[in-house]
Parts: C-alpha cells; sequence; structure tokens
C-alpha cells in the first residue's frame, strides 16, 4: 500500500511501554498482519507490537519483521512500533525496525548506502569497498552513496545518488556527484579519501557523533 501520510512511527525498545492512550495491537504467531488489522478499527491510529519466537533463526526473523513491519507502516495508521525478537536481541531488534522505517521512506536514521552484485566487468575489490563506504560515511544520513562495479551500467545505476564510487580500470574508481565524474580513475586504496574530500568540498560532512 502507498503512505497515507508522511507520519514516522516512533521506536520503541523491546523491554519498554508504548505512549499512554496509544492503542496497542499485538501478534506473536501466525498472520500477523491480519492479525494486527483485524484488531483496528476505522481509522484510528495504533501502535504495533510483533513477536517473534526464539526458534526462528536471525535471517528469518528479519525478513519475516520487515514484511510484516513494512506493509502495516505504510498503511499509515502506524504511530508506533516495538519489535520482540529473542534470536536477535533488543539492541538488534531496535536497530532493524530503524531499517524498516528508512526502507519506507519515511525517515532516515543513517546513510542510505547501495551497491550492485558486481559482475566480469567489476575490476576492484567491490566488499572491500563497500564495507569501507559504509564504515566512513554511514553516519551521513541525509545522503545516498551508491558503490557500482563498473563503468558500463553504474553511473545510469546510480543517477539518483547523491554520491557514486565506480569502478573504472582495474584496481581503480571513479568518485562521482550525482551523475558528473568528479575524481576520476584513483587507485582503489585511495577512494575513500577522496570521497571523503569531496563531501567536505560540498558542505556536505559532518563529523560521527
Amino acid at each position: 500500500p502507498e503512505p497515507r501520510f508522511a507520519a514516522v512511527p516512533s521506536i520503541v525498545d523491546a523491554d519498554s511501554d508504548f505512549p499512554a492512550g496509544l492503542p496497542v495491537h499485538s501478534a506473536s504467531s501466525g498472520n500477523r498482519i491480519a492479525s494486527i488489522l483485524g484488531q483496528s478499527a476505522g481509522d484510528e491510529t495504533f501502535a504495533v507490537d510483533l513477536e517473534y519466537p526464539a526458534s526462528m533463526a536471525p535471517e528469518e526473523t528479519v525478513i519475516a519483521a520487515a514484511v510484516d513491519m513494512g506493509y502495516l507502516i505504510l498503511g499509515g495508521r502506524v504511530a508506533a512500533i516495538r519489535l520482540k525478537a529473542p534470536s536477535l536481541g533488543a539492541e538488534k531488534s531496535a536497530e532493524l525496525c530503524r531499517q524498516i522505517v528508512q526502507a519506507t521512506g519515511l525517515a532516515r536514521f543513517k546513510a542510505e548506502i547501495v551497491a550492485c552484485p558486481g559482475c566480469g566487468r567489476t575490476l576492484y575489490e567491490l566488499p572491500e569497498a563497500l564495507a569501507r563506504v559504509k564504515e566512513a560515511c554511514g553516519h551521513l544520513k541525509h545522503l545516498k552513496i551508491a558503490v557500482m562495479g563498473c563503468i558500463v551500467n553504474g553511473p545510469g545505476e546510480m543517477a539518483d545518488a547523491d554520491y557514486g564510487y565506480v569502478g573504472a580500470a582495474a584496481g581503480n574508481v571513479s568518485i562521482y556527484r550525482r551523475t558528473e565524474p568528479v575524481v576520476k580513475n584513483v587507485p582503489q586504496d585511495q577512494a575513500i579519501d577522496r570521497l571523503i574530500e569531496l563531501i567536505k568540498a560540498d558542505g556536505q560532512w559532518t563529523d560521527p557523533a
């Protein structure tokens, strides 16, 4: 469903209470989406409290929670969310809630960093580069940064990103500002520093908290 209004639900830790007076709809098994929607009446705003069993593997929990919570949030009536997932733990459950809210496009809690899967035209260490970009720039929540494997498809696929890290000659990359290549064909071991320099030059850098 499309969002009915740009409401950002508050995220409640697994061991904390929801705001007083807010109806809480809970589900811990079966079709959680149907269960939550069956508890709601009309256009009321409510809190969603989802629980997943300890027997569910972390990867399964992440996928199930993303589907359930994401669908409900995009319905436009969810004011607060809480996730209880023993296989993840309280801290990772809260972080997953933030990731789900960010994925809906309603809020950003960290930089949106996207990457292509790589292919035979990728001539540098893409997974290593992606990890380094996340580590260096993940706190820049106002930015979208794309890590692309090659010059053939990369610039087109990352056209909506603020900055791009795109493969060039073997072991080298080019740094883009949107669709403009600003720093061309630099060695991969220098590329993160050049990306940060460009972000700073554009006045878009903030130091990590």
